[in-house]
């Protein structure tokens, strides 16, 4: 008997395999596809073919100077998402936000800031700065305690702090206060969010800002305290000295981070220096402002060649807003062109 051979044996399972693609074996093949279909199906139902549409922003982290920051810890949602590299360079892809998106960015020696990204944004070069943060100051947590910080100052009850577990904290604890100066652009450029808040009503109000500081509570091992319940510090914040109509008191405002809007707590009083007081019980942003109204602007430019005849609608025309920002100075507003269409064009303004 003549034995195959090692290619015999390939040509023979080549003949087996295609005995399957022969027509007559069409059952075989529709099994194949069932159990394909279903594979995918489940493959569907667990997670890939449900993600929402993904979303990719890049952009800069830098100082007050302009340097690029590394390491600075992106997070959406409270969850982590990118780390800046030495060119404070990020890239992150995230689910594409219905409105908008809330990014905060988290870097030591810095104040944290919350930058909020428009879903009719092409999410890239988005620059974010971040201030330093104000050097800490010791408190001896059971004694309590006045502090001054660069624009505030902060007193602490005694006995004022617990740590996440609830327990008592005592020794000495370390407080930075970091006061913003609402004067200087750079600062308010490293402020959280985009002055809007969310009131007690569900609404959605636009801020004036008299003053803003960011309040920082580690213990000696470096971990982050909380107030004691019923307990709280009183902050007194330098106010704009440009302001003449600064009013009697104005509203107290803490940030949150995950929906990247400020949230009504209490009031600022106003005292002599002027000072704005208000009695603060977490540690993160806070806010002295009140809810302004916007005005909607219906523009119209009309123009005439050589003034004869009836003057028609000019489209591409540029216009300018003008007016006086929270602290007094001058203030120029965004540029608009009206559009090609007939329609006025409307502008809000503050």
């Amino acid at each position: 008997m003549k034995s195959r051979s090692r290619f015999d044996g390939f040509r023979y399972a080549g003949r087996w395999n295609r005995a399957f693609l022969l027509p007559g074996n069409r059952l075989f093949l529709g099994g194949i596809a069932l159990v394909l279909a279903s594979l995918l199906l489940a493959s569907c139902a667990s997670d890939y073919c449900n993600r929402p549409p993904q979303r990719t922003i890049r952009g800069q982290v830098v100082d007050a100077d302009g340097h690029a920051v590394g390491g600075v810890v992106v997070r959406v949602s409270d969850r982590p998402v990118g780390v800046t590299d030495e060119k404070g360079a990020f890239l992150i892809r995230v689910a594409a936000p219905a409105d908008r998106l809330a990014v905060s960015f988290i870097a030591s020696k810095f104040v944290p800031t919350t930058r909020i990204i428009s879903a009719r944004a092409d999410g890239g070069g988005t620059v974010v700065v971040v201030w330093p943060r104000a050097a800490s100051a010791r408190l001896d947590a059971g004694a309590g305690g006045k502090l001054e910080f660069p624009g505030a100052a902060i007193t602490f009850p005694p006995d004022a702090f617990v740590d996440m577990s609830g327990r008592r904290v005592t020794g000495d604890v370390a407080v930075s206060l970091s006061a913003v100066d609402v004067k200087d652009p750079r600062q308010l450029a490293s402020a959280p969010g985009d002055f809007t808040a969310r009131m007690r009503d569900g609404s959605v109000r636009s801020l004036e800002t008299f003053g803003l500081f960011e309040l920082d509570i580690t213990d000696p091992a470096g971990r982050n305290v909380q107030f004691a319940p019923g307990r709280a510090a009183r902050v007194d914040l330098t106010a704009p000295k440009q302001r003449r109509d600064l009013p009697p008191s104005v509203g107290s405002f803490s940030f949150d981070a995950r929906d990247g809007r400020w949230i009504p707590q209490g009031r600022f009083e106003l005292a002599p220096g002027p000072i704005i007081s208000a009695p603060v019980d977490a540690a993160g942003w806070w806010n002295a402002d009140q809810p302004y109204d916007t005005t909607c602007l219906k523009v119209q430019v009309l123009g005439c060649n050589g003034c004869e005849g009836t003057p028609g609608r000019v489209s591409g025309a540029l216009v300018t807003a003008t007016g006086s920002d929270y602290v007094g100075a001058p203030s120029i507003g965004r540029r608009m062109q009206t559009a090609s269409s007939a329609s006025p064009q409307k502008r809000r303004r503050s």
